[in-house]
């Protein structure tokens, strides 16, 4: 059944690292799936409520369903209890059928009271443990320690585990295969007429103006209750594995005296449903959803400290660090540079952990609030385990490993890798500018932001829903979490990127910086906004206005006028797809400038000029790539915004030959009048780009 202790003294199973120590690890991992396999076998029945099984017993020649459940044996009929004894040399016939029972069942070694930890053939004579598959020997009835025979059966932490993740593995099914036709959407007239349109869906110009919100509620609705059936698996699931695993409830993290059997490791790793499902958890990128999901979060956290405590789980943890470790270098950069699709659960809860920092420093005010304190306390519980995870990571000596494997791979892919250095490289680097907690005010106390009457209340007429009252708390705690998510969750791309700058004190008062996409006429450009969330956030859309004018003289899109109005649906200023209390995010407003303003061909955001092709979008083209390299790239290289200029300079000097590239092709393809003054432009900018290494 399973490996004991070669000491005859000692009958218990030998824990996974003396087992490896034993046999070697390749023998162990094999050992490990045949174990899944086997326990699948015997447990599967009784969580499938299936009454019987095939018999285990090689000398039993019923080649059909003949063993059953004990605390269903009550189901069969008298005579076949009656057969059940008579193979085993027990035959009463004058007994009750209740009798019967209780004589079988104290025949092989059971008790009554338990008698579901028995499986009994009513063919033969074999009967064999239903938490461990150890055969029960026959005529022992007489002997005095045939309760003692089997006392240590770990059916007690086996059969939940194997439960636990049975059913984990049940709720990711549903959840994934019904979250997969949740955006099937059915086919429309309305959708005919929009496929037909230049105009990009979800702007707020052109088009049909109206929504299928029918569909939509009907999608979000599904989605919810998958999600709310889901969490309610997972959690009872999650409580089973932390009673199984944490017997002792007073071992440390990382206590090496913590140890479990190669049988257990199999459990918890089969089919890598368990890891599968809390790195689903663990990719949550809004705090939002992580708050008003507290409780499934909760228990993810208690269950992966306890996790963390052995040492043999540590891989279930870490796993994908090794594919990784793969793709680093170490020689240019000076340290590795993180795979974001790894599936190591470490990484996802990397991102959480920032996430929760940055709430925290936030929330410290609010904490004599008593709604306050449940997400401060969820926040830390999220925070001590990525704690407890790095330091099982560094108990375990993974990270060493991960570092021999990155140096002895990067010889045979240096190739590869050298091709998406520059890309990787940009990435790291601006990753860590991304998003950051500064000071807005000036040395005079005045904010340095375009709202910055509105953010000290000094606008006639301003309101709040209840300033000073429930809204405003309510407000705190959900900027609170949405500044957070924001923390992780910007697009960072070589081709196009956004950041943020937060103030540290007000997290309603920010600056966003967009890099313009490739292949629009913005490419490369830098666009600076400054952001403002009313007192009526989030019921209302944020305030933003546009910064990069060249001072009030140039309109850079349909959607961005030289005043610095922003023009988009989502922020009330056009007909169409608006701000949806509750729903709608800061993050959405900043994509969609990104992606729905910041287009290829910018002249078709005008609205009515959206359902007809016409050569004056490239003239409107030339037009904006003119601009972009004189108040975009030239203007942002010789003053940068002194809150992005760090972001400025890496932008500028890491995409040094692909903008010197973009100057010469821009300037090739301008009309005979313009070209002259874009080449001028270009030479300008080549030696700025130059001077960034001086």
């Amino acid at each position: 059944m399973w490996i004991l202790c070669p000491n005859p003294s000692c009958n218990e199973e030998l824990v996974q690292q003396d087992l490896i120590n034993l046999i070697g690890l390749p023998a162990v991992r094999d050992y490990e799936r045949w174990m899944a396999n086997y326990y699948d076998i015997l447990y599967k029945p009784a969580v499938s409520k299936t009454s019987s099984m095939v018999c285990l017993s090689a000398n039993c020649d019923q080649q059909v369903t003949s063993a059953i459940l004990a605390d269903r044996i009550s189901d069969l009929s008298t005579v076949e209890v009656k057969h059940a004894l008579d193979v085993r040399g027990l035959s009463f016939p004058n007994c009750t059928k209740r009798s019967c029972v209780k004589l079988l069942l104290s025949n092989i070694g059971g008790d009554p009271k338990h008698t579901d930890a028995l499986w009994v053939c009513t063919t033969c004579e074999a009967a064999w443990c239903g938490g461990c598959g150890v055969r029960m020997p026959l005529n022992i009835l007489q002997s005095k320690t045939h309760n003692a025979s089997h006392l240590f059966c770990d059916r007690q932490r086996k059969y939940p585990i194997y439960k636990a993740i049975h059913d984990l593995k049940k709720a990711w099914h549903y959840y994934t295969s019904g979250s997969e036709n949740l955006d099937k959407r059915p086919s429309t007239g309305a959708g005919k007429i929009l496929s037909q349109t230049i105009w990009a869906d979800g702007t707020g110009f052109g088009g049909d103006r109206t929504e299928n919100k029918s569909h939509i509620h009907s999608m979000q609705k599904a989605a919810k209750k998958a999600e709310s059936n889901f969490d309610g698996q997972v959690e009872n699931a999650i409580d089973i594995l932390i009673d199984a695993l944490d017997h002792s409830k007073k071992a440390t993290v990382a206590d090496s005296s913590r140890s479990i059997s190669s049988a257990t490791c199999a459990l918890i790793n089969w089919d890598d449903t368990l890891r599968q499902v809390l790195c689903h958890l663990a990719t949550n990128d809004s705090m939002l959803d992580i708050s008003e999901r507290k409780n499934i979060y909760l228990k993810m956290a208690a269950l992966i400290k306890i996790l963390a405590s052995y040492s043999e789980l540590v891989p279930l943890l870490t796993e994908g660090l090794s594919s990784q470790a793969s793709s680093e270098t170490t020689d240019d950069l000076g340290k590795g540079i993180e795979n974001t699709t790894s599936s190591s659960l470490m990484t996802k809860m990397k991102n959480i952990y920032k996430q929760t920092t940055i709430m925290l420093h936030n929330m410290e005010a609010e904490s004599s609030d008593p709604r306050a304190n449940v997400d401060i306390n969820l926040a830390k519980e999220l925070c001590s385990c990525y704690e407890a995870l790095a330091e099982a990571l560094k108990s375990s000596g993974v990270a060493q490993s991960q570092e021999i494997a990155s140096s002895s791979s990067s010889g045979h892919n240096s190739g590869f890798l050298e091709s998406l250095l520059p890309s990787l490289k940009y990435k790291e680097t601006l990753k860590l500018l991304q998003f950051k907690l500064v000071s807005i005010i000036d040395g005079n106390g005045e904010y340095r932001h375009y709202f910055k009457k509105e953010i000290v209340g000094q606008v006639e007429g301003s309101t709040s829903i209840d300033r000073g009252g429930v809204h405003n708390h309510k407000r705190t705690l959900h900027i609170s979490k949405e500044i957070a998510s924001l923390s992780t969750t910007l697009p960072l791309e070589w081709e196009s990127s956004i950041h943020l700058c937060v103030d540290e004190e007000r997290m309603d008062v920010l600056k966003a910086l967009i890099i313009g996409p490739c292949g629009t006429p913005y490419q490369n450009g830098i666009f600076i906004f400054d952001m403002f969330l009313p007192p009526d956030y989030p019921q209302v859309p944020p305030k933003v206005r546009f910064l990069t004018t060249g001072g009030g003289r140039v309109r850079f899109n349909p959607n961005l006028y030289e005043s610095g109005v922003v023009c988009l649906s989502l922020l009330g200023t056009w007909n169409g797809p608006g701000w949806v209390a509750g729903k709608s995010t800061l993050l959405q407003v900043l994509v969609s400038i990104q992606s729905l303003i910041f287009v290829k061909d910018p002249y078709y955001n005008e609205p009515g000029f959206e359902r007809v092709e016409t050569p004056q979008a490239e003239i409107e083209n030339m037009r904006h790539r003119k601009n972009t390299l004189s108040y975009a790239i030239l203007a942002a290289l010789r003053k940068p915004d002194t809150f992005f200029e760090e972001i400025i300079f890496e932008h500028f000097r890491l995409k040094k030959t692909e903008i010197e590239v973009q100057c010469d092709q821009w300037v090739a393809s301008a009309s005979e009048a313009d070209r002259s003054g874009m080449a001028f432009v270009a030479k300008q900018i080549k030696a700025e780009l130059h001077a960034l290494d001086s």
